[in-house]
């Protein structure tokens, strides 16, 4: 046995131990959640296709506890690179085949793991806490083996000192993942690609239609992958008008998905129900309609009830919640109302302004992972620029400033709005078009030219 010698600071080394023994003395287990791998495993045999992809991205065999889990996972890799199904009884097979069956639990745990998540939409919340538990995993891991260099009475106590950095900066350097790339001859071809593909449209529509024509043709209508944002002041329209847009891509075939941190999905529900029947919201409320209007909210309810429309309940919700949901919902068109209504999970101590253009920002960054066009709203600060982050005019596509009609009197006229274009990312900005509004069904049109 060594002998334990005093060190720089007059306490005596011990002797070195592993990270289970002491957290044996601890009473404390490594940390992992079995929810956590087993749900990541049943989110890849549920939707092999896209979840095997992102998982082999991001997650390394490693980040799996329990080695029954690491198993599984080695063996769907080597489905996956080998382009065989991940099938449940092909996986059982081949485990068998292996003699690896038992040590997993048999084939009941293959059955068992296929359901364990209601969908594998789940995979990004999993994916996080099983990340997040590795993490942690290996921090304890690197301070134990710090611990025990300097327990050495062998090495000298700098040599202890740079060891132990080495360790921390080991993890801290792999913390991230290897991003996607394509070499520049195959980005070229997709260009090339999508230049034909326009040029085969003969000047049709790039993206989904928003009702309004000028915005479809300065800005493409809603294209996939960017971020468009209406700002205003309180009551200026921002919210009717994203609605009046994601309404009218939903009827050209778009899925649309909305996120409504300010009211109810029953009010927001019966707002798009008014615009798109026709019915004048008071009657609506009051129950007292016509036969025509029955017939009319009937159609209407008839024809939304087919599309691809997902009301989101918001409540409770964090921003990272919203942003994952938008990830994993497979919508075309995504309507967030709106950004200073949204809470972050993000860095303690940091200022509003940061968090929200922390939340500016994964919003862009996911409408560019997943082609999902996310229409929001931000309210104006008293000198009329966007409220609390710059960041948010940074990273839209495009940017409209909604605000009230003013007459020669100075009053304002409610049935009539201006729209300014501040930002339109590779086309002309700067440019304003005239609103009329109908506050009954929440309904904005554009107004003809030349009418005031």
């Amino acid at each position: 046995m060594l002998t334990p010698e005093p060190n720089q600071f007059g306490t005596r080394r011990t002797e070195p131990q592993t990270v289970e023994a002491l957290l044996q003395q601890a009473n404390q287990p490594l940390p992992f959640s079995d929810e956590a791998e087993k749900g990541i495993l049943s989110c890849c045999l549920q939707d092999p296709v896209r979840r095997m992809t992102e998982a082999k991205e991001s997650i390394p065999t490693a980040a799996f506890h329990h080695e029954a889990n690491r198993t599984i996972y080695r063996m769907f890799i080597e489905f996956h690179d080998s382009d065989k199904p991940i099938d449940p009884i092909l996986v059982t097979n081949a485990l068998r085949n292996g003699g690896l069956l038992d040590r997993v639990g048999g084939p009941g745990a293959i059955t068992e793991m296929f359901t364990f998540v209601p969908s594998p939409s789940h995979f990004v919340h999993y994916r996080k806490i099983l990340l997040d538990k590795y993490q942690a995993r290996r921090h304890i891991e690197a301070h134990v083996r710090s611990l025990n260099e300097f327990f050495n009475p062998h090495v000298e106590f700098q040599d202890a000192v740079d060891t132990a950095k080495a360790h921390m900066e080991g993890i801290e350097s792999t913390r991230g993942r290897r991003l996607n790339r394509m070499s520049i001859s195959d980005a070229i071809s997709l260009t090339i690609d999508e230049i034909q593909e326009r040029q085969q449209r003969g000047g049709a529509l790039i993206g989904y239609p928003t009702g309004f024509p000028t915005i479809d043709e300065r800005c493409g209508g809603l294209q996939k992958g960017r971020v468009t944002v209406f700002a205003g002041l309180p009551s200026d329209g921002k919210s009717a008008i994203m609605q009046n847009c994601a309404r009218h891509a939903l009827h050209a075939g778009a899925k649309v998905g909305w996120y409504s941190l300010e009211m109810p999905i029953t009010e927001q529900t019966t707002r798009i129900l008014c615009e798109d029947s026709g019915v004048d919201n008071a009657v609506l409320y009051s129950g007292l309609m016509s036969r025509a209007q029955n017939d009319m909210l009937a159609r209407s309810i008839r024809q939304l009830s087919e599309l691809g429309a997902d009301m989101i309940d918001t409540d409770t919700a964090s921003a990272e919640d919203i942003i994952a949901d938008i990830e994993s919902g497979g919508y075309d068109v995504a309507v967030v109302d709106y950004l200073q209504l949204m809470e972050s999970e993000g860095r303690k101590g940091a200022s509003r302004e940061e968090l929200i253009a922390g939340i500016s920002r994964k919003l862009k960054s996911v409408a560019k992972r997943t082609g999902c066009h996310i229409l929001t709203a931000s309210q104006l600060n008293d000198s009329g620029k966007l409220r609390e982050s710059r960041a948010i005019g940074h990273d839209a596509d495009a940017v409209f400033i909604v605000s009230k009609w003013q007459n020669e009197d100075g009053s304002f006229d409610d049935a009539k709005r201006k729209l300014l274009n501040d930002k339109n990312r590779g086309g002309k900005r700067q440019w304003e078009i005239d609103l009329l509004f109908n506050g009954p069904t929440f309904t904005f049109k554009e107004a003809p030219k030349g009418e005031e």
